[in-house]
C-alpha cells in the first residue's frame, strides 16, 4: 500500500515537471529577483527610515532582511513560473486569473519599497501591503488547481508577506 502511494506522488511529480515549460520556470525567479534588487537599489538605503520612525529594533538586521527578500522573492518566481508554465488545458482560465492577481501582487509589491523608504507615506504603504496580501492570496488559490507545488510555493510566499504585513501595520502605529 505505502509502494503504490509512493509511486503515485513520483509519478505526479515526474508528470508536473514533464508538463511544465522548464524556460518560464526559470525566468521567472530570475525576473523577479533581478527587480526587487533593482527597486531596492534605485530606493537607496532603508536605514534613514528605520531610525526616523524608531523600528531600527523592531526587524532583524539589513543582511538577513535583504536575504529574505531575495528569497521570498525566487519562491514566488518559483511558484508562479510552475502555475503560469503548466501546460493544463482543463484550467486556461483560473491560471490566467491567478496571473493577473500576481501581477498585481507584485506591482504593489515593488512600489511599496519606495513609497515606504523614500516618500515615508507610511498610511499609503500599509495600504499598499494589504491590497499586496489580499491579491497574492488570491493568486494561490487560483493555482490551486493549476498546480500543486505552485500553490505550495505561493503559499509560503503568501506566509513571507503575512510577517511584512503585520511588521508594516506594526511600525505604522508605533509612529
Amino acid at each position: 500500500m505505502t509502494k503504490i502511494k509512493t509511486k503515485n506522488n513520483f509519478t505526479r511529480l515526474r508528470y508536473e515537471y514533464e508538463s511544465t515549460n522548464k524556460k518560464i520556470v526559470v525566468l521567472m525567479p530570475v525576473l523577479l529577483v533581478f527587480l526587487g534588487i533593482f527597486t531596492r537599489w534605485v530606493s537607496g538605503s532603508p536605514l534613514s527610515t528605520l531610525h526616523f520612525v524608531g523600528a531600527k529594533n523592531l526587524i532583524p538586521p539589513i543582511w538577513l532582511m535583504v536575504l529574505l527578500f531575495c528569497i521570498s522573492y525566487t519562491v514566488a518566481g518559483l511558484g508562479f513560473g510552475l502555475g503560469l508554465g503548466k501546460r493544463a488545458p482543463y484550467c486556461e482560465a483560473k491560471k490566467y486569473q491567478g496571473a493577473m492577481w500576481f501581477v498585481i501582487s507584485l506591482a504593489t509589491g515593488y512600489s511599496w519599497y519606495p513609497i515606504f523608504f523614500c516618500a515615508k507615506l507610511f498610511l499609503v504603504s500599509a495600504g499598499l501591503c494589504g491590497i499586496c496580501l489580499f491579491s497574492s492570496i488570491c493568486a494561490t488559490f487560483c493555482f490551486v488547481r493549476v498546480s500543486k507545488i505552485s500553490f505550495l510555493l505561493l503559499l509560503l510566499y503568501d506566509c513571507w508577506l503575512i510577517y511584512l504585513t503585520l511588521l508594516n501595520m506594526q511600525i505604522f502605529f508605533a509612529i
